[in-house]
């Protein structure tokens, strides 16, 4: 599914922070189905707290081949991330790399 910058932005305005990590594991990393994934519990089926994590964040990447690391900003109160070409700028590193990630996959 083919978007535009401006439609990812505010759909991703309008979602609360673990309808983002689905949406960039679905999306992005294409994995599927969620009963394959392991989870803290030793069950199955947790998605990574992608847009909060750091950790989960840096997976995200790692798989997208990165042009560019995490920058803080000089004004310190905004990261910016670029992946593909994707220029986003965020007040955290793991929102910004997951929402230049979706914009990257969905525009391509």
């Amino acid at each position: 599914m083919v978007m535009k910058r401006e439609e990812i932005i505010a759909k991703w305005d309008g979602m609360k922070p673990r309808d983002r990590d689905a949406w960039v594991f679905y999306d992005v990393l294409e994995l599927m189905p969620l009963d394959t994934i392991p989870n803290e519990f030793g069950g199955f089926g947790t998605i990574p707290r992608y847009t909060t994590d750091i950790s989960a964040a840096w997976a995200i990447m790692t798989q997208c081949k990165a042009d560019e690391i995490p920058a803080k900003v000089e004004a310190g109160i905004e990261w910016c991330v670029v992946i593909r070409g994707a220029h986003v700028f965020s007040e955290s590193a793991p929102e910004a790399i997951c929402l230049a990630a979706i914009i990257a996959k969905l525009t391509e």
